[in-house]
Order: structure tokens, then C-alpha cells, then sequence
């Protein structure tokens, strides 16, 4: 069997999320957690004497969250990369500004996780 891989995919649009769920179970991805978060990446605070300052103001803003969607899957970097690669079909290519971020690292092993049957979706490579 190929590895398993920890797929973490930021998304920017709230809107998209539920789709980009839907599309991964239909990949027979056994699960996802998602969470709520707020960047800084591109944002600097002017006259922020701290960091704490920083965080609050970063909390203050009125910008939406992001989400931030976990997920291992099972079939090797391959597999991993196909899961972003659907994702990406909804969310529009990560390559674009304000798209979100995506990357897979493998995972040495686990408990917990309730593997389907039928294994990968149709067409997805297999373990």
C-alpha cells in the first residue's frame, strides 16, 4: 500500500467550502476536519508596539475567516495531489491571489481514522 498523506488546504471563499466537502467524500475521503482561522501572511500592523498588539488587531479586523480543511487520504502523493487538484476545480487554481493554500506532507501513521471499503473514488489512483 503507498503512504498516506495529510492534505491541509486554506481556503479564502467561505462560499466554496461546502463544495470542496462534497467533492472529497465523493473521493471516498474518510474525513475532514475544518477549521476556523485568520492569517497574517500578506498584512502588517503599523504602530503595533508588540506582537500581542498585532494578534489583537488581527482579531479586531473585519475580515472573514478563513477555513482551514484537514484531511489524510491514503494512495501516496498521488492521491494527495488529485485531492487538491479537485479542490482547486471549485476553488479556481491556488497559483491566484486570495485562491487560498494548499500542501501534503506524509504521515507515518495513525489511529482513529475509519478507512472506506471501496477505497479511492473512480479514477483516483489507487493504494
Amino acid at each position: 500500500m503507498s503512504g498516506m498523506y495529510l492534505v491541509v488546504l486554506i481556503a479564502e471563499d467561505l462560499n466554496k467550502v461546502e463544495d470542496v466537502l462534497e467533492a472529497w467524500r465523493e473521493m471516498s475521503v474518510p474525513g475532514v476536519t475544518v477549521i476556523e482561522a485568520r492569517g497574517v501572511g500578506k498584512q502588517t500592523f503599523h504602530g503595533c508596539d508588540s506582537i500581542i498588539a498585532s494578534f489583537e488587531a488581527l482579531f479586531q479586523a473585519n475580515k472573514d475567516p478563513n477555513r482551514i480543511l484537514l484531511a489524510v487520504v491514503r494512495g501516496g502523493a498521488a492521491r494527495a495531489e488529485a485531492v487538491v487538484t479537485k479542490a482547486e476545480e471549485i476553488l479556481g487554481s491556488l497559483l491566484e491571489d486570495n485562491k487560498g493554500v494548499a500542501f501534503w506532507l506524509p504521515v507515518a501513521g495513525e489511529r482513529g481514522i475509519h478507512w472506506p471499503e471501496k477505497g479511492p473514488g473512480p479514477g483516483e489512483p489507487q493504494d
